[in-house]
């Protein structure tokens, strides 16, 4: 009689004779290692095989060409129309098309392209044309330059310049970088400048150079940002601190350039008492005004993401979505 109470014996010997057949394959014999093609369901035993009998082998793939698991399948004629829809776990037959597509992102529409590649080279034109004709209608470069209006000019064209060819580099899949962080530290910085020259300084825009300088860039940057790119939404909490990355540059510049001689601006005197309590509020300003570009960036992309969304639906295959 066959001791029950007896552990089971070690992997590989046969068990004694009477004992009930364990489930699985026999002991000692292998599992079957051969591997399923894509789409097969593996078989299921009847029932335990007989003590010593190996497990029946695995059948072979239905008509049809089986293709290795990880590729696609191939697309084919569309599904009949009054065909009823697959049942969850029911292989695609072959030579229809595959659930899901793989392969590289589609690109970015033509016309998408070309408006968004115009709208920014006119953003580069624009600073272009004040930072040249501010150099001209100084007369001399050297006290041009330091000014912030020309830097930002500056700084402003090349960027652009570098948005414009974007594409290029991407092979048209994409219009502008994942990342808005660029585009936002430009909109912030330009807006320090025009606020700044506007109020603190009481400047006009009679001439040229003050009025590309000093409203059209700032006002066609502010633009992009609000109306023209798309990626506004994958900005962070924290952005808005990096932002002050290009004041503070600028601030470090101006304190060196300075030293002890007559300031640039007169209310930003480093020799001054009230020049760091100065500086700490144009820094809050600035922190507050980028963490509203920051929240209207995050309510635009939403906003886009609603109106994009499609109306959910039984899909024609697999399980129906969770409610």
């Amino acid at each position: 009689m066959t001791n029950w109470g007896a552990p089971p014996p070690p992997y590989g010997q046969q068990p004694p004779y009477g004992a009930p057949p364990p489930d699985g394959p026999s002991w000692g014999q292998p599992f079957a290692q051969q591997p399923m093609p894509y789409g097969q369901q593996p078989p299921i035993p009847a029932g335990p095989s007989a003590a010593g009998q190996p497990m029946p082998p695995i059948q072979a793939a239905p008509a049809g060409r089986p293709l290795p698991a990880g590729r696609p399948l191939p697309v084919g004629p569309p599904l009949p129309v009054g065909q009823p829809p697959m049942s969850y776990g029911q292989p695609v037959p072959y030579g229809y098309p595959a659930p899901m597509a793989y392969g590289a992102p589609a690109k970015v529409s033509p016309a998408v392209l070309v408006g968004v590649s115009v709208w920014r080279l006119v953003i580069v034109v624009f600073a272009v044309t004040g930072f040249s004709l501010a150099l001209s209608a100084s007369g001399d470069v050297t006290s041009a330059l330091p000014a912030l209006s020309q830097q930002a000019s500056l700084l402003t064209a090349i960027c652009y310049v570098i948005l414009l060819l974007y594409p290029a580099f991407t092979g048209g899949r994409r219009h502008e970088p994942v990342t808005p962080w660029l585009r936002g530290a430009l909109v912030v910085l330009m807006a320090l400048v025009s606020v700044t020259f506007l109020t603190l300084l009481g400047g006009a825009l009679d001439e040229t150079w003050s009025l590309f300088e000093h409203l059209l860039t700032p006002l066609v940057v502010l633009v992009d940002w609000l109306a023209v790119g798309r990626n506004q939404r994958m900005a962070r909490w924290w952005f808005p601190f990096t932002w002050l990355a290009f004041p503070l540059a600028y601030l470090l510049f101006y304190i060196a350039y300075v030293g002890g001689g007559d300031p640039i601006y007169p209310f930003l005197d480093p020799s001054a008492g009230d020049f760091f309590g100065i500086v700490l509020a144009f820094l809050a300003a600035v922190l507050a005004f980028g963490f509203l570009m920051y929240g209207i960036g995050k309510l635009k992309g939403s906003i886009a993401d609603n109106a994009a969304r499609p109306v959910t639906q039984q899909p024609a295959w697999g399980p129906p979505p969770m409610r």
